[in-house]
């Protein structure tokens, strides 16, 4: 039943026995000298327990300064204490929670125990506190270390940085002269575009002035002094049409109606402008004209040309049909024999095909010159081009910083080395 007891005491309080035990192995302690027959005896027992009184006060008063020798408030349990002594050694600690127990002196095996305890304290006070110098000082080793880094990669970045604020610097520069050469480019372009229209303006004067001549010299429309359009020139081509129709009896004012004829298409076409050729033929259908007819035609000195053959009507006479159609064709055979049309060369479609090529490199915005599927092309070349400077600035990029960083772990290898 005891055992019973002190086990579950000894599992669910683990502070009883250790304050429990001493008290009661104190109070069950047997009196030292049992025998108790006479009162002499007794007697002596009480001397001697006053001297054993008075030593134990020596006792305290030699060990009383030594707190880590002795105490009399705390008992002490361990190994330490020899096998089947009856008394706990009990010394003095300032925290003891038990109090009013008689204290014995420490044998000198306890004394070496408890020397060897403080030794082995203190060397571990001062291991610990080796070690917390070496951890200080590799804390201080590595924040310098990183400190250092630190300066390092700022130091690479400040260069880093001021390596390209420079290319910034110039690619400015780069643009800024860019700029300047096409604001340079589109001004000339503008003065050029200018300078077309302002030919093209002479130009369309000169040919007004041209055909106002041609019709006073003729003597064609209404009014002959008016400024005339090329569109008005068919009338001008029917009116020199009705004088060959009427004149085919005389080659040499049909052949110099047929180059003023053709004079006159190019005209109304556009691709003639200079007047000399068609006053020179004026001049001599006029001097002809006068000479056949005795008048002064197309100024009012004369009586007018007659009027051309009246064409053929369906209900007319096959014959007379026939005869029509056949002084038609001679006449077209003896026009295109006659006339040389002004074709275009293959040297001069070259040469107009290498000036719409250059006016587009000097226009490269897009302008009139330039239709909507040349423009959509052009952007996406140019498109092209972007994508590809972008590449190659991101290759570049990722390379450098590759060189970069092998640099620096090649850095970081030499100061392991060292």
């Amino acid at each position: 039943m005891w055992r019973f007891v002190f086990g579950y005491l000894a599992r669910f309080m683990p502070g009883f026995l250790p304050g429990f035990l001493p008290a009661w192995l104190i109070w069950r302690r047997p009196p030292d000298d049992e025998d108790t027959d006479t009162d002499t005896d007794s007697h002596d027992d009480d001397d001697q327990s006053h001297s054993d009184a008075d030593n134990h006060d020596d006792d305290d008063q030699n060990h009383g300064d030594n707190d880590s020798v002795a105490s009399e408030d705390r008992p002490v349990f361990g190994p330490h204490l020899p096998r089947g002594k009856k008394r706990p050694l009990i010394l003095r600690d300032p925290n003891c929670h038990y109090h009013g127990i008689e204290a014995t002196k420490p044998t000198e095996e306890e004394i070496r125990y408890m020397l060897a305890i403080h030794e082995d304290r203190l060397k571990d006070d001062a291991r610990r506190a080796e070690e917390n110098k070496r951890k200080e000082q590799r804390i201080k080793e590595r924040e310098e270390r990183q400190r250092q880094e630190q300066e390092r990669e700022d130091q690479q970045l400040g260069v880093q940085q001021r390596n390209e604020q420079q290319h910034d610097d110039q690619k400015r520069d780069v643009q800024q002269k860019r700029d300047v050469q096409q604001r340079q480019e589109q001004q000339l372009q503008n003065q050029q575009l200018q300078d077309q229209q302002r030919n093209e303006q002479q130009r369309n004067e000169q040919q007004r002035q041209t055909l106002s001549t041609l019709a006073s010299r003729l003597g064609l429309g209404q009014n002959a002094s008016a400024d005339v359009t090329p569109a008005d020139f068919n009338a001008f081509v029917e009116r020199i049409d009705d004088i060959q129709a009427s004149h085919t009896h005389n080659p040499v004012i049909d052949g110099s109606l047929t180059q003023l004829r053709q004079i006159c298409v190019n005209i109304r076409d556009g691709r003639m402008t200079s007047p000399p050729e068609a006053n020179r033929l004026i001049e001599n259908v006029r001097n002809t004209v006068n000479t056949v007819t005795g008048g002064n035609n197309g100024s009012g000195g004369g009586p007018p040309l007659p009027p051309p053959p009246r064409p053929p009507r369906p209900d007319d006479d096959p014959s007379a049909i026939e005869a029509y159609r056949a002084a038609f064709r001679e006449r077209i055979a003896r026009w295109n024999a006659d006339v040389q049309v002004e074709a275009p060369t293959p040297r001069d479609l070259h040469q107009s095909l290498r000036q719409q090529q250059q006016q587009r490199a000097n226009n490269p915005g897009g302008g009139p010159e330039m239709s909507r599927k040349e423009r959509r092309e052009e952007a996406k070349a140019r498109q092209k081009e972007e994508k590809k400077e972008r590449k190659r600035e991101a290759r570049e990029k990722k390379e450098k910083e590759a060189a970069e960083e092998k640099k620096a772990q090649k850095k970081k290898l030499q100061e392991k080395a060292v």
